[in-house]
């Protein structure tokens, strides 16, 4: 989850703040690198990267990025419920009715 929402923060802030997007990315890098060289305040790397992505975007870009990853999510279910129902009628057949007897 957290690689999507970085993915879809990354193309936002690309968009609308180029200058945190790369403030973004150097972050995560650190973080990163402070992982693997095994310190002991980034063992978990999810929940460091994150606080300090959050902390360097702010709240308002913040939320915004999760309100389009969830409008994304409704438009993407919305569209498999019309197509599952689209693809019911066109594989439904109906009963063949037999003619009454003479």
């Amino acid at each position: 989850a957290l690689v999507v929402f970085t993915k879809v923060l990354l193309d936002y802030l690309q968009r609308h703040e180029p200058s945190l997007r790369t403030m973004v990315k150097q972050v995560a890098s650190e973080c990163i690198q402070r992982n693997r060289e095994r310190h002991p305040d980034y063992t978990c790397l999810q929940t460091v990267l994150k606080d300090r992505m959050r902390q360097v975007v702010g709240d308002v870009h913040w939320n915004r990025v999760k309100l389009i990853i969830l409008y994304a999510k409704q438009q993407s279910s919305s569209t498999s419920r019309r197509n599952q129902s689209a693809a019911a009628q066109k594989h439904h057949h109906p009963p063949k009715r037999t003619p009454p007897p003479p």
